[in-house]
């Protein structure tokens, strides 16, 4: 089973609104996806089909879980599907997509221990968006994720690739940083 989790930012400032709106999608038939990340090592990307996936959000360290949907087809890399425009809007960036269907909300959202995981098996700091849990085969679960203990620079592709979502960094900072960056370590390439 998968985790994926749905962050504040200043493009979706209510997570949990974000999963209804899928929902909401879902209930009047439109095909919903789930957006992935532009990289070609996007999270949940390797998924199979017919996966769940549990939709999340975070609050004090804590994870909710609001619905569930499950996996259909492969993934797609593109720009937004024209049914998820209304929520992503049009970014004309390639990212990775996943079907989803049915979407399923909760009456009242869940914690970790209703969904047979021990507390704190997920992780309550950090930036992971997706997170694995596998059944290890003797009744087991072990949980894995892309942040349970980032290097320094993990931590600092991540927070780029945030802000390159968000469309808070452009190519010419980028330059400029790195510009900056080589008049000060020339021997640092």
């Amino acid at each position: 089973m998968w985790f994926y989790l749905f962050g504040r930012n200043e493009k979706y400032p209510d997570p949990a609104l974000e999963i209804k709106s899928l929902a909401e999608l879902d209930r009047m038939g439109d095909p919903v996806y789930l957006k992935l990340s532009t990289r070609d090592d996007a999270p949940l990307k390797n998924a199979e089909e017919g996966d769940t996936v549990f939709l999340c959000t975070r609050e004090q360290g804590r994870w909710v879980v609001h619905g569930d949907a499950v996996l259909v087809g492969d993934p797609i890399r593109g720009e937004t599907p024209e049914s998820m425009s209304s929520v992503y809007g049009n970014s004309g960036r390639r990212s990775w997509w996943r079907r989803l269907h049915p979407v399923s909300l909760y009456v009242r959202p869940k914690g970790e221990q209703d969904l047979g995981l021990a507390a704190g098996s997920l992780p309550a700091t950090g930036q992971a968006h997706v997170v694995h849990v596998m059944d290890s085969g003797n009744g087991a679960q072990t949980v894995s994720g892309p942040n349970f203990a980032p290097s320094p620079l993990a931590k600092l592709t991540q927070v780029m690739d945030e802000a390159w979502e968000a469309g808070r960094l452009t190519p010419e900072e980028i330059d400029e940083a790195i510009r900056r960056h080589r008049e000060v370590h020339p021997y640092d390439r």
